[in-house]
């Protein structure tokens, strides 16, 4: 028979892997793809980690599997006026064949 303490004891360790699970996709989403300008890209990646660290492993979950298990939209960036340089930088595996093996995200500049 399993004691209470032992039924505690592995509600306690699968809660604390949750966690583990919620602060690592937190960090894969706000990480993972950047882009804008190049001088605004800190204040950008200080926003949307701002805003990722607000939500819900249910929403951190649906935003995952939208933005990087879900193929692109056609991008519409090209049809843009850029006032500076626009940086890119995807996560691995993404659209872009240049990236699907590199172990870095691979910045891409345009103007």
């Amino acid at each position: 028979m399993v004691s209470k303490e032992e039924v505690l004891q592995k509600i306690g360790r699968n809660l604390l892997l949750f966690q583990q699970k919620e602060r690592l996709l937190k960090f894969i989403l706000t990480e993972a793809a950047i882009d804008g300008y190049a001088s605004e890209l800190q204040a950008r990646r200080e926003e949307r980690e701002a805003t990722i660290n607000k939500k819900t492993m249910r929403q951190l979950v649906g935003d995952f599997v939208k933005g990087h298990l879900v193929p692109d939209a056609p991008e519409r960036e090209a049809q843009q006026k850029l006032k500076e340089v626009w940086f890119r930088g995807e996560e691995i595996g993404g659209s872009d064949p240049c990236c699907r093996s590199a172990n870095t995200a691979v910045p891409t500049a345009r103007g």
